[in-house]
C-alpha cells in the first residue's frame, strides 16, 4: 500500500517518489541507541497519524489518521494495509487485543468499530458520538469506550450490550488495560487518573490534572502518565502518591507506554522527543534518531523491546531495543558495512566477511539461506537460524539458540537450542535441548533433552532424555541418566539409568543400566527380531491400572520382576521367567517375585499445613499461599480441594510429590479471626497405589500461621446535613473504626478529613445542591461510603441595603464563599467592615476580597453599558467611569482591565473544542484576552498575536475563565458558555 495520496500529474508524483527514496536511504541507520529506529513513512503530504497499537509481540500493528482511514500491518510494521471500508474519520484512538486478532477504533463524531479476525472485516456498534478513547482486554473479550463529556461505557459482546461504567467528569483522552488484563487505568483531560478495581471507579491526584495519556503494566503495579508538563510515575496511585520525572523537563506529552514488567517505558512530546527508560524509569534516554516531531502516540511490545511511534508529522516508525553503541548500515544499494555491531538482524542471503562477526553479547537473527562459516561466533546471547542455514563453527550462546526448516548445527554450541521442522544436531550442545517435529539429535547433548513428535536421539544425551508422541531413542544411542517414554514412543539404544514406560511406550531393544518401572495396560517390553532381547540391570516392575479388570497379559523377560495390579502384588515365585510364557490374571491378580521387597501397605496421610504467606490480616482480593504436606509422596488424580473456615477454598494437583501448594483468594464477605482448613478433599495415592482415607492434619494451620481475614468494612454514616434544603451546614458525621477518613463534594476529588473531629473539619460549600460523600477506609484497606444530597441557601439579613434582618440587629450579610485551601494563603486572617449603623463587623479576609471582586465586575459592567448604549447622538464615545473609591480597592483583587469599545459585539455561533481552528478560535481569543484572561504573555496567543489554532493554551486558560464566571471547566467552548460570552460582551 502507498502512504501518499493519489498525484493528479506525472511530475508531482515523480518528485514525491524521489523523496520518498532520499528519505529511505536516509533513514535506513539503524543505531545502536536505546533502539534501533526506522522510519515506515515520512510523507509530508500525508494526513496526520493520531493513535498506534501493537499486539504483544508487536506482530499485528494498528494505526489510524486524522480525516482518513484504519491502517493495519501483519510485519512487524515492514508493510501496511488501507482499510478503505471503513473511514475516512476524524479518528481518536484505536486498540488491540494481545494477539493482535481483536481491534476497537473510535473517531470524533463517528461509530465505534471493531475487528475480530486480524483486521479482515470491520463492524460498527453503538451510536455516532464525540468519542475520545477505548480500551480492548488483552483476550479481546471487552472493551472500554468513553466520550468527549467524560462518560465511559463497557460491553463484553462488541457493543450491543453496552453499559454505562462511570462519568469521569471531563474529556477521557486514553484507557488503558495492563497486559495481564487485571488492571484497567484511564486518563482525564483535567480531573487526573481514574482506575477501577472490585469496589468501582476510583480517581486518583496527578500533579497536573490535565492527563493526555496512561498506561499500565501486570497487575497495576507501576502507572506511567503524560501530561502537558510532566511525566508522572507511580506505584501507588490508589494512594495518590505519583512521582514526576523532573529530569526529563516541561514538554507537552501526548503518549506514553510501558511493558509487562514495569522495566521499560517510553514517553512521546509533542513537537519534541521520544524518551525511553529500560530501568523503570531511573534513568532516561533521548531516542535522538526518531528526531523531533509532532509524536502523538508510541507503543511498547509485551517486553517492551519492540517500539511502534506516529506523529502528526505524517512519520510512522519502528525500533528495537538494542544494547552498545554500534551500528550496522544497509544502504539503498544493498552496500553492507559491518561493525561490532549490538544486535544483528537479517533476512536475505549474504555472506559474512571474515573478522566482522557479532560480538559482546549481541542478539543475531540469521533468517538467511546460508552463513559463511569461515569465522568464528564467538559470544551471542540469541542465535536464530533457518531455511537451510548451519552453524559451523563453535558458536558460545548466552541465551538460546533456535534452529528450524532443516537447518543443522555441525559444530561446538554452548547454550540452550532448539530444533525444529527436521532441522538437526550434528555437532555439540554445551547445554540442553529440545527437538520437535521429525528434527534428530545426531551428536552429543551435554545436558537434557527432550523429543516431541517422531523425533529421534541419534547419538547420545549426557542428562535426562524424556521422549514424547512416537518420538526414539535409536539403536546406539545412549541416554546416560534417567529416561521417560510417553505415547509410543520406543526405546532401541541404551538408557544408563532409570527407565520410565507410559502410554503404550515400548522397551523394544536395548537396554537399561538402571530401574524400569512399566505404568498402564499396555505399556510393554518387547524383543526385537533385528535387535535382539532388551535386558535391564536394576529392579523391574511391572504397574497394572485399575481400570481394566479382565484380564491382563504379560511376558516376563528375564527374572526379579515385580508385577502390581490395583494396588496388589502375587506372588509369582513358581513362575517360568521366559520369552515363552505369557501370565493371565483376573479381577485384581497379579504376579510378584519372592526376590522382591515386600509390598508398602501404610497409606499416606496429611502433616502440616502452613502458607508461604506472611502473618498479619488480609483483605477482599488479597492472595494467601495455602501449603499441605504429605506423610511421603502422593500423587493426585482430579485435583485436591482445601476448604478454608472462610468459606473459600483453592485446589491443587501433586505428582509424586510429598506437599502442594495453591492460592486462596479471599472474597468479600470472607472473615477469620485465624485462618483455618476445615476440609481437604480429593483422590491421593502413595507410590503403591495405598489410597488416602484419613484426610486430619497432623498440624493445622492456625497452629503454624497467624493469618487474619478482615473484609467487614467501617460503619459509616452521615447525621448532619439532611437532605433536603438549609441555611445551616454543621456536618456531623460517624467514621466508625476508619483509619483513614476522606469526603468529596458533586464526584470531585477525595480531601482527607480528621477522623477524631466527626466531619467538623468539613468545609462549608457554596450556595446551591450539593452530594456530600464520605469515605472511610480500616487499617487492611476495607473501605466503605456514605452520602446525602441536599441545597445549601447562605442565611441573609437585613442590612439595611435590602434582605432580611436579625432580631433587629440590622447586622450585614451576603453569600458567603467557600474558604480558600490551606496552601493559598492564611485563610484566617480578618478584616473590619463598618456598617451603615456604625456598628462594626470582622469579617474573614477572603469574604471581603471575594465582595470587592464582585462588586468590581458589577461597575466595570455598568462602564461598559454607558459606554456601548447611553453616548448621545453625535458625542464621542470615548468617555470612562471610575470606581467610587478605587484608592480604597483590595490590592489583591484589582479590578479587570478596560474593555476596548466598539459599537458592534463580536457574537459567536459555534462551539469549539481542543484542535479545532478557525476565525472564531481567533474571536475566542481576543475575548479571553480583553477579558483579563491572558492566553500567552508573549508569541502566539498573546494579546494582539491571536491566531486561529484551539491549542493547550486556549484550553487551559477556557478552564479558568469557565471556572470564575460559574460554569463548570471542561475546556469546551459549548452552548452554556457561548450563550454567556455573547451576553458579556
Amino acid at each position: 500500500m502507498s502512504f501518499f495520496p493519489p498525484l493528479s500529474k506525472k511530475v508531482k508524483f515523480l518528485t514525491l517518489l524521489t523523496a520518498f527514496l532520499s528519505a529511505i536511504s536516509i533513514f535506513s541507520f539503524v543505531y545502536a541507541d536505546n533502539y534501533q529506529w526506522t522510519f515506515i513513512s515520512n510523507s509530508s503530504n500525508a494526513s496526520d497519524w493520531v493513535s498506534i497499537a501493537v499486539s504483544s509481540d508487536a506482530t499485528h500493528v494498528y494505526a489510524v489518521r486524522n480525516a482518513d482511514y484504519i491502517y493495519k500491518s501483519d510485519d512487524f510494521g515492514a508493510s501496511w494495509q488501507q482499510i478503505s471500508s471503513v473511514g475516512p474519520y476524524n479518528w481518536r484512538s484505536i486498540k488491540t487485543s494481545s494477539s493482535g486478532a481483536n481491534a476497537i477504533a473510535v473517531a470524533n463524531g463517528g461509530q465505534p468499530w471493531v475487528t475480530n479476525n486480524y483486521g479482515g472485516s470491520w463492524t460498527p456498534f453503538a451510536g455516532v458520538g464525540l468519542w475520545s478513547a477505548a480500551a480492548m482486554s488483552p483476550d479481546g473479550g471487552a472493551i472500554y469506550i468513553a466520550d468527549q463529556t467524560g462518560a465511559v461505557f463497557k460491553t463484553t459482546n462488541n457493543g450491543p450490550d453496552l453499559a454505562s461504567s462511570m462519568n469521569a467528569g471531563s474529556e477521557v483522552s486514553e484507557i488503558s488495560y495492563s497486559p495481564d488484563g487485571n488492571k484497567t487505568v484511564l486518563s482525564t483531560l483535567g480531573n487526573g487518573v481514574y482506575y477501577i478495581d472490585f469496589e468501582g471507579w476510583h480517581n486518583s491526584n496527578v500533579g497536573d490534572q490535565n492527563i493526555s495519556s496512561v498506561a499500565v503494566s501486570n497487575g497495576g503495579t507501576y502507572v506511567a502518565a503524560a501530561t502537558d508538563g510532566y511525566v508522572y510515575l507511580s506505584t501507588s496511585p490508589e494512594t495518590n502518591v505519583w512521582n514526576r520525572v523532573n529530569s526529563l523537563g516541561i514538554k507537552y506529552w501526548k503518549s506514553v507506554s510501558i511493558s509487562a514488567d514495569g522495566n521499560t517505558i517510553a514517553a512521546a512530546a509533542y513537537d519534541d522527543s521520544i524518551f525511553t527508560s529500560t530501568d523503570g524509569g531511573t534513568t532516561w534516554n533521548e531516542e535522538s534518531i526518531a528526531g523531533v516531531k509532532a509524536w502523538n502516540g508510541v507503543a511498547l511490545s509485551y517486553d517492551g523491546t519492540l517500539i511502534l511511534a506516529a506523529s502528526s508529522n505524517s512519520y510512522l516508525a519502528k525500533a528495537n531495543l538494542v544494547s552498545g553503541n554500534d551500528f550496522y548500515y544497509n544502504d539503498s544499494n544493498g552496500n553492507h558495512d559491518w561493525g561490532t555491531v549490538a544486535n544483528w538482524w537479517k533476512d536475505s542471503s549474504f555472506t559474512v566477511p571474515a573478522g566482522k562477526l557479532p560480538d559482546s553479547n549481541s542478539d543475531v537473527f540469521i533468517k538467511a539461506n546460508v552463513i559463511d562459516n569461515s569465522d568464528a561466533l564467538p559470544h551471542v546471547k540469541n542465535l536464530d537460524i533457518s531455511n537451510d542455514s548451519f552453524v559451523g563453527t563453535p558458536v558460545t550462546v548466552t541465551e538460546n539458540t533456535i534452529i528450524h526448516d532443516t537447518s543443522s548445527l555441525s559444530s561446538t554450541l554452548t547454550g540452550n537450542a532448539y530444533f525444529y521442522d527436521s532441522s538437526s544436531n550434528g555437532g555439540t550442545v554445551n547445554g540442553n535441548a529440545e527437538f520437535f517435529n521429525h528434527s534428530q539429535n545426531g551428536s552429543t547433548v551435554n545436558g537434557n533433552a527432550v523429543f516431541h513428535d517422531s523425533s529421534v536421539n541419534a547419538n547420545q544425551v549426557t542428562g535426562t532424555a524424556v521422549f514424547n508422541d512416537s518420538a526414539h531413542n535409536n539403536d546406539g544411542a545412549e541416554v546416560h541418566d534417567d529416561a521417560t517414554f510417553n505415547g509410543s514412543a520406543e526405546n532401541f539404544g541404551t538408557l544408563g539409568n532409570n527407565a520410565i514406560f507410559n502410554d503404550s511406550s515400548i522397551l523394544v531393544a536395548g537396554g537399561a543400566l538402571g530401574n524400569a518401572t512399566f505404568y498402564g495396560d499396555v505399556s510393554d517390553i518387547q524383543p526385537s527380531q533385528v535387535y535382539g532381547t532388551p535386558s535391564i540391570t536394576g529392579t523391574k516392575i511391572r504397574r497394572y491400572t485399575a481400570d481394566i479388570t479382565t484380564s491382563r497379559d504379560f511376558t516376563a523377560y528375564g527374572s526379579n520382576w515385580t508385577v502390581i495390579a490395583d494396588g496388589a502384588v502375587v506372588d509369582i515365585t513358581n513362575a517360568t521367567h521366559d520369552s515363552s510364557t505369557i501370565f493371565t490374571t483376573l479381577n485384581g491378580g497379579s504376579f510378584y517375585d519372592a526376590n522382591q521387597m515386600p509390598q508398602d501397605s501404610t497409606r499416606p496421610t496429611v502433616g502440616n499445613i502452613s502458607s508461604a504467606s506472611s502473618d498479619g490480616t488480609y483483605k477482599a482480593g488479597d492472595s494467601i499461599n495455602i501449603g499441605v504436606g504429605f506423610s511421603e509422596n502422593v500423587t493426585s488424580t482430579g485435583g485436591v480441594t482445601v476448604t478454608l473456615d472462610t468459606g473459600g477454598s483453592c485446589s491443587f494437583d501433586v505428582t509424586n510429590g510429598a506437599a502442594g501448594t495453591c492460592n486462596y483468594i479471599v472474597r468479600p464477605g470472607d472473615n477469620s479471626s485465624r485462618l483455618t482448613v476445615t476440609s481437604i478433599v480429593g483422590t491421593i495415592v502413595d507410590q503403591s497405589s495405598n489410597a488416602m482415607t484419613d484426610f486430619t492434619p497432623l498440624s493445622n494451620l492456625n497452629q503454624n500461621k497467624n493469618i487474619i481475614v478482615d473484609t467487614t468494612a467501617p460503619t459509616i454514616s452521615i447525621t448532619s446535613p439532611t437532605s433536603g434544603t438549609t441555611n445551616s451546614f454543621t456536618p456531623s458525621v460517624s467514621w466508625g473504626d476508619s483509619s483513614t477518613c476522606q469526603y468529596k463534594f458533586d464526584g470531585g476529588s477525595y480531601q482527607s478529613a480528621v477522623c477524631a473531629s466527626n466531619g467538623s473539619d468539613i468545609p462549608t460549600p457554596p450556595d446551591g445542591s450539593h452530594t456530600l460523600m464520605i469515605r472511610g477506609t480500616d487499617t487492611v484497606g476495607n473501605s466503605a461510603t456514605s452520602s446525602v444530597s441536599f441545597t445549601y441557601t447562605t442565611p441573609t439579613q437585613d442590612n439595611g441595603m435590602g434582605g432580611g434582618n436579625d432580631n433587629g440587629n440590622n447586622e450585614s450579610t451576603t453569600t458567603v464563599p467557600r474558604p480558600p485551601s490551606s496552601s493559598s494563603g492564611n485563610s484566617n486572617s480578618s478584616i473590619s467592615i463598618t456598617l451603615p449603623n456604625n456598628s462594626v463587623v470582622n469579617a474573614p479576609a477572603y469574604v471581603v476580597k471575594s465582595i470587592v471582586t464582585k462588586l468590581q465586575s458589577i461597575l466595570q459592567s455598568l462602564l461598559r453599558l454607558v459606554q456601548n448604549k447611553n453616548v448621545p447622538t453625535g458625542e464621542s464615545n470615548s468617555s470612562t467611569m471610575s470606581s467610587p473609591d478605587e484608592t480604597n480597592a483590595s490590592p489583591t483583587a484589582p479590578l479587570p482591565a478596560p474593555v476596548a469599545t466598539t459599537t458592534e459585539q463580536v457574537m459567536f455561533t459555534h462551539t469549539l473544542t481542543l484542535k479545532d481552528s478557525g476565525p472564531d478560535v481567533k474571536k475566542l481569543q481576543e475575548y479571553l484576552n480583553s477579558h483579563g484572561f491572558v492566553i500567552a504573555k508573549s508569541g502566539p496567543g498573546s494579546p494582539g498575536n491571536e491566531t486561529d489554532k484551539f491549542g493547550i493554551g486556549t484550553f487551559t486558560t477556557l478552564i479558568k475563565f469557565q471556572r470564575s464566571v460559574g460554569i463548570s471547566g471542561s475546556g469546551f467552548f459549548g452552548s452554556t458558555t457561548l450563550d454567556y460570552v455573547n451576553s458579556h460582551q
